[in-house]
């Protein structure tokens, strides 16, 4: 019987960026110091608002009950993961929490897992929905393969595991999704950079439980 790799458990590097370093990393090389991260880019294609919003109002976010209870499903699954292995997972060598930064795409992102396999590195990302099929989920996964790729890594593919239903959906990252992911995170700094309020979403519902709603008095 084939044997499953060992996880291990890496911690970053001297030469890699915590998440709070990437700003100042990108101001002392002289780029751009706007820095956008994995889930801004989902975000966008859920409502972009919410990342301008983010963006204006600095470090303080008004929280909500959802988020709260998302934040611990989230804690408490990492814990397990540690403990034991999800069987449905790829084999490889488990790396939890690794900081990815690309100071020139202005993008950093820390997946929840990134599985080291034989021949190819693989983004995971926990999800406490049993949804996990929009794009906006794939993009951001597609957003973590492009920074692996950017440190010299090979990536073909990325996973995202909804917590609630136990089960995984493969996304494929090839050549187009890289690009167009590359191509959003230009987009979304030129917006940003303008101060321009982008369009409210197009899913009202969505809006009913965001802890942005207060601010968009041409919705309410």
């Amino acid at each position: 019987m084939k044997r499953r790799s060992r996880p291990v458990y890496a911690t970053p590097s001297t030469d890699e960026p915590l998440a709070n370093e990437p700003q100042a990393l990108a101001i002392a090389d002289g780029l751009d110091p706007l820095i956008l991260t994995a889930s801004d880019v989902k975000q966008w294609f859920v409502c972009a608002r919410v990342v301008w919003y983010q963006r204006l109002l600095g470090t303080w976010r008004p929280t909500t009950y959802a988020m709260q209870v998302g934040d611990e499903m989230h804690t408490r699954q990492r814990a397990r993961l540690r403990r034991r292995h999800l069987r449905t997972l790829p084999e490889g060598d488990y790396h939890m929490d690794m900081p990815l930064f690309d100071a020139e795409l202005g993008l950093s992102g820390r997946p929840d897992l990134v599985i080291e396999a034989q021949h190819e590195h693989i983004p995971v990302d926990f999800k406490d929905s049993t949804n996990v099929q929009g794009k906006h989920v794939a993009m951001q996964i597609a957003a973590y393969g492009l920074l692996l790729i950017r440190q010299g890594r090979k990536v073909k593919r990325g996973i995202v595991y909804s917590l609630p239903r136990r089960r995984m959906r493969e996304i494929r990252l090839d050549t187009h999704r890289l690009r167009e992911v590359e191509s959003v995170v230009q987009s979304m700094h030129t917006h940003l950079l303008a101060e321009q309020l982008p369009p409210p979403t197009t899913k009202r519902a969505l809006c009913v439980s965001c802890e942005f709603r207060r601010y968009c008095n041409d919705v309410f």
